[in-house]
């Protein structure tokens, strides 16, 4: 399994997503169709998803409660 593993983010934890399992979704991410990042990127709370998965990734990831 590459990145956070679903089950973190489809319930209320509490969950640990730690930094490691961030970066392995942005480099997922990064590594992506151009296409499609584009098509993902038209959404402004994408956009924003990624922007603060970038912070948390420096900050050691982040808990979901």
């Amino acid at each position: 399994m590459t990145g956070i593993p679903a089950f973190k983010l489809l319930s209320n934890g509490p969950w640990l997503v730690g930094a490691g399992e961030v970066e392995e979704a942005l480099n997922r991410y990064e590594i992506s169709a151009p296409t499609l990042r584009f098509e993902l990127e038209a959404d402004q709370l994408w956009c924003d998803w990624i922007g603060w998965l970038r912070e948390t990734a420096g900050g050691g990831g982040f808990s979901v409660e």
